[in-house]
């Protein structure tokens, strides 16, 4: 049975830090190679506007 990981997880924060540095190298070496900009930005949020937090009460916020 796999066990439920919650945002707060260290491994998934590890995980998460780990494809924006490598998306952030890759698009360094991409503007480097061909003077390119990928289409996509990594977010970076406080934890205040996670609209999934466990701790939040209510449902989460919509914009």
């Amino acid at each position: 049975m796999a066990a439920k990981r919650g945002a707060q997880d260290a491994s998934i924060s590890s995980a998460f830090l780990a494809v924006a540095d490598a998306f952030e190298e890759y698009e360094d070496a991409l503007y480097e190679s061909y003077e390119e900009f990928l289409p996509l930005s990594v977010v970076e949020e406080s934890d205040d506007d996670d609209p999934y937090d466990e701790d939040s009460q209510g449902e989460p916020v919509t914009t």
